[in-house]
């Protein structure tokens, strides 16, 4: 059995989920778009996040690299794993 904790936070869902137990948290964020107010008191052992950075002309669809590194050490993680997100070609189409 475990326990889920979800997230709700600019439209975007993460969760964090510990076993009954206690002995392991792990915390699972698609974007890497996190609130560091909301999860200030939350720990971790694992968290799952994008490490790389996916920018749009105009805005980041996913952050990573310096972010995932943030999110890490504000959980106390031990292990990050990689979320491998899709490869997103933004030419723009004429029609």
């Amino acid at each position: 059995m475990c326990y889920l904790k979800h997230y709700f936070y600019v439209n975007l869902c993460r969760y964090i989920v510990s076993s009954s137990e206690g002995r392991l948290t792990l915390y699972y964020e698609p974007h890497c778009v996190y609130n560091e107010e909301l999860l200030k008191d939350e720990r971790a052992d694992i968290v799952i996040t994008p490490v790389i950075k996916q920018l749009l002309p105009s805005f980041t669809l996913v952050s990573g690299q310096e972010d995932a590194v943030k999110l890490a050490k504000l959980l106390r993680a031990r292990y990050v794993t990689v979320h491998f997100d899709i490869t997103v070609n933004t030419k723009r189409f004429s029609g």
